[in-house]
């Protein structure tokens, strides 16, 4: 008999009987999986529990959202770009106030539950020459958003907006616009890493 694994193993096994010849039947399938109605569960995503927000690709389970950032304390100089903003732009627009303010290092990416070890690893060899510093926050950094695509109308007010961060720039000394960074978030899923620098 030839060789074909475990599986092989035990449809080909005949018990004590001593008739060779003796055929046995395969186990049924259960109804259950017979069952057309029975399906997957699908996830549905439902906007109006986001305010309104639409995720950027589908959500699938053991697909994992992940990115690195930087947390940033929000400050009056903040609140008060806010407050101006909510001022220039159309009342049309119903912007809303981020919900946690952050210095987005990378963008979102899908990573399968086995892979996080290796990419926190990774993240963790990346940062080790960086020092404990003050960096310049140039990086993407969210303060509000809205929902619906309002690029034209936003592409109109945005000098004005430009001239608002210039003014509070000019109104708020250097050191306002710099941060001390002593470590560097990842989030994936609901899981959250903090990696420190030297």
């Amino acid at each position: 008999m030839l060789n074909k694994g475990a599986l092989a193993l035990l449809s080909n096994y005949g018990g004590d009987s001593s008739d060779d010849d003796k055929r046995f039947e395969r186990l049924p399938v259960p109804d259950v999986l017979l069952n057309s109605k029975v399906s997957m569960i699908k996830h549905i995503d439902e906007p109006t529990l986001h305010d309104g927000r639409i995720r950027s690709f589908v959500h699938e389970r053991g697909n994992w959202a992940t990115y690195v950032y930087i947390p940033f304390e929000e400050h009056e100089g903040i609140k008060e770009l806010i407050l101006m903003i909510y001022n220039k732009v159309p009342r049309n627009i119903e912007l809303k106030k981020a919900e946690d303010f952050h210095i987005s290092l990378t963008r979102t990416v899908i990573l399968k539950h086995h892979w996080i070890s290796s990419f926190v690893d990774s993240i963790k060899l990346n940062i080790s020459h960086f020092k404990k510093n003050p960096i310049d926050p140039s990086f993407h950094m969210s303060i509000a958003w809205c929902v619906g695509d309002f690029e034209r109308e936003l592409n109109l007010v945005l000098p004005q907006l430009n001239d608002v961060l210039q003014e509070l720039m000019d109104n708020y000394s250097q050191e306002n616009w710099y941060i001390y960074v002593e470590y560097v978030l990842c989030k994936t899923g609901n899981k959250h890493f903090q990696l420190y620098l030297k």
